[in-house]
């Protein structure tokens, strides 16, 4: 699991936005389906299209 999405700051940011993380449990690969195609698009329409100055920027 990368670190990042178990640090402090990350948790302490669900926490703050009433989100509950969801860690996954070793399975099939299509457990994460919904998610992998949910990032997918996001990548695709947000992120590649536009050119960002600052991780900032994005979350706004």
């Amino acid at each position: 699991m990368r670190s990042e999405y178990t640090s402090s700051v990350f948790e302490n940011l669900l926490e703050t936005n009433r989100i509950r993380h969801s860690y996954s449990k070793k399975g099939p690969p299509d457990d994460n389906e919904r998610i992998e195609a949910f990032h997918s698009i996001l990548k695709r329409e947000l992120i590649y299209p536009n050119r960002f100055q600052s991780r900032f920027e994005i979350v706004g």
